[in-house]
């Protein structure tokens, strides 16, 4: 079976989301306060992004596992992100893309549980290709 398009799909909104997550990362590093740890941040952000992406590409190529831990962080980024209520609690350079970036990840895992990509995942797991 080929990769089905809900899945295609998915990796076009996974890159889109990945960028959005870049430019809030510089704007933290160049504007952190005094209490966050500028040479943390350097090293941190990119092995993060680069999890992120390999997970993204993990995903395309029918891993399953990786399809569930994208679900399950998404639903633990909502959480925490629906609980930062004060302005101090959620330092977001850019709070309005952190918005979008929530929506466009949620279309990701949608569309990751589509029949066409569920049974996908599953043909994959056979070891059917």
């Amino acid at each position: 079976m080929d990769r089905p398009k809900s899945v295609q799909a998915f990796l076009i909104l996974y890159v889109v989301s990945v960028g959005t997550a870049v430019a809030p990362m510089i704007r933290s590093v160049i504007l952190a306060p005094e209490s966050y740890s500028q040479p943390f941040m350097l090293v941190s952000g990119p092995i993060i992004l680069g999890l992120y992406a390999g997970l993204g590409y993990k995903i395309y190529m029918g891993k399953n596992w990786a399809r569930l831990l994208l679900a399950l962080g998404f639903v633990a980024g909502s959480l925490l992100m629906l609980t930062k209520s004060t302005p101090q609690a959620n330092p977001a350079p850019i709070p309005a893309l952190q918005w979008v970036q929530g929506i466009i990840q949620l279309a990701c895992v949608v569309l990751l549980y589509v029949k066409s990509s569920r049974e996908w995942f599953l043909m994959q797991k056979a070891g059917g290709h």
